[in-house]
């Protein structure tokens, strides 16, 4: 069994600390919790919602549509490759 390292990060969202048991190293994971602020900040500024816990639902919302959409164009992209070379070996 592969045992993989777990870091542990104090991180600060909202001005609420959390500590964040990882296997990413501090710099990914700063990246990530200033990316999860930006969009809370952002959602705050449109939908005037001051409520931490909407907000942080909101942008939950947010992201897990972008991975999907990406997933989909992935997956797009993925069967036209698939095309593309099965067009190739035929030809």
């Amino acid at each position: 069994m592969l045992l993989v390292p777990v870091n542990e990060h104090k991180v600060t969202i909202r001005g609420m600390k959390y500590f964040i048991k990882t296997e990413k190293d501090l710099d990914f994971v700063n990246r990530v919790v200033d990316v999860l602020n930006n969009k809370m900040q952002d959602i705050e500024k449109v939908a005037k919602a001051p409520d931490t816990q909407k907000l942080a639902v909101m942008a939950a919302f947010s992201f897990a549509a972008e991975s999907m959409e990406l997933r989909e164009d992935n997956e797009g992209c993925e069967s036209k490759v698939d095309e593309l070379i099965n067009k190739i070996t035929i030809e």
